[in-house]
Formats: structure tokens, sequence, C-alpha cells
């Protein structure tokens, strides 16, 4: 019976030796997919921060464009207070408040053609 003990003891170490393999292997694909899922999400990282960064350019540049628009606006307001204070002083002549009209009319149309 000696003779069949080292024999089964081998069979079971070949038996864990192959478990311990499939194991091996097993972990192995799990390391191998974290590293690509790793990598994929970098490259998204960099995308979105990439992204971002543009986003940041442009609500920076229609930051600015808005303030030329209410500088703008405050100006035709101010050319409106003054028209309409003055309506009934005849301070102007009928071609210069037709000019003025257009202007003014020139004005909103930009304005409203930048909403």
């Amino acid at each position: 019976m000696n003779h069949n003990y080292p024999e089964t003891e081998e069979v079971t170490m070949t038996k864990d030796g192959v478990a311990v393999e499939e194991e091996l292997k097993a972990v192995w694909e799990k390391v191998r997919l974290a590293t690509h899922l790793i990598a994929q999400l970098r490259d998204e990282k960099r995308t979105i921060a990439t992204r971002a960064e543009e986003l940041e350019r442009q609500v920076t540049a229609l930051r600015s464009d808005l303030q030329a628009r209410d500088v703008e606006i405050k100006r035709v307001r101010a050319e409106h207070a003054q028209i309409a204070s003055s309506n009934g002083q005849q301070s102007f002549s009928g071609e210069e408040r037709e000019a003025i009209k257009n202007r003014i009319r020139e004005l909103i149309s930009k304005i409203n053609s930048y909403l």
C-alpha cells in the first residue's frame, strides 16, 4: 500500500497544481481587464478635461460679449431717454429726429440679433 500512497499524493498535488494554475489564470485575466478599464477611464478623463477647458473658454468669451452688449444697451437707453426728454423742446430738426430713430432701430436690431 505504500506504493499506492505516493501516487495518490502526487495525483492530489497535480490536481492542486492545476487548480492553482487555473486560479492564477483567472486572477491574471481580471488584472488585464482592470488595466484595460483603467486606461480607458484615463482617456475619458483627458477627453472630459479638454472639453471642460473648451467650455470654460467659451463661457469667458460669452461673458465678455454679454458685457459689451450690456454697455451698448445702456448707451442706447441713454440716447432714448435723451430723445424722449427733448420731445417737446424741438431741439432736433425733423431730419435729425428721423436719423436718430433710424439709428435706434438699427441698434435695437443688432441687439436683438445677438439675443
